[in-house]
């Protein structure tokens, strides 16, 4: 029986997992046909139709909440792939044992936001950090567009960092971006290590 249990856990994982690269494969190929006529002979077009034929009953669960969109940003898709990382991650572990704690349970979400959405926003955010600083290093008048763009997105939180360590004082954009770029990857080691050993308490 116990055998049994475990075999139908693991399946259900496996078919989970495999829903889920599914998913991404159809949020992959929307950004190149999203609000594009689709021709059905088309062979790439028409595996994408039947993707979202697939996919999109789960997916309009989530876009129902409107919490979810920030303007033209989507993040529904992001919820719905992360609940089913952890509903895989749960299956994977019963397959292994015979019952799940609550304090598995919290391990198993806090493992899994931090790897598919917190560690990702902080490694995104110190490459943009790292791609702002090259182009202070280096001007050029073709990428001032870009750099304008990457400074509406990092505004915010330039400021703060100014008030709360250069308040007032005259700095050069250069030393405040390497003071950002350096409390952000202080943030995230911090982090990694804190989740490491919660996880590790809870499990």
């Amino acid at each position: 029986m116990g055998t049994q249990a475990n075999s139908f856990f693991s399946l259900l994982a496996s078919l989970i997992g495999i829903y889920n690269f599914i998913i991404f494969i159809r949020i992959m190929l929307s950004w190149r046909y999203s609000g594009k006529a689709l021709d059905p002979n088309n062979n790439l077009q028409r595996i994408y139709l039947s993707l979202c034929k697939y996919t999109d009953p789960y997916l309009n669960l989530f876009r129902n909440f409107k919490g979810l969109k920030k303007g033209m940003l989507d993040f529904s898709p992001v919820v719905a792939l992360v609940l089913l990382s952890i509903l895989q991650s749960i299956f994977k572990l019963l397959s292994y044992q015979q019952s799940i704690s609550i304090k598995s349970i919290i391990a198993i979400i806090v493992s899994t936001l931090w790897t598919s959405v917190f560690s990702w926003i902080f490694l995104i955010l110190i490459v943009i950090l790292g791609i702002r600083l090259y182009f202070e290093s280096r001007p050029s008048p073709k990428s001032s567009g870009f750099v304008n763009m990457i400074d509406k997105m990092l505004n915010g939180m330039m400021f703060k960092i100014y008030k709360t360590f250069y308040n007032g004082k005259m700095i050069s954009d250069r030393k405040l971006i390497k003071t950002a770029l350096g409390i952000v990857v202080v943030i995230y080691l911090l982090c990694r290590i804190l989740i490491a050993i919660l996880v590790g308490a809870l499990m």
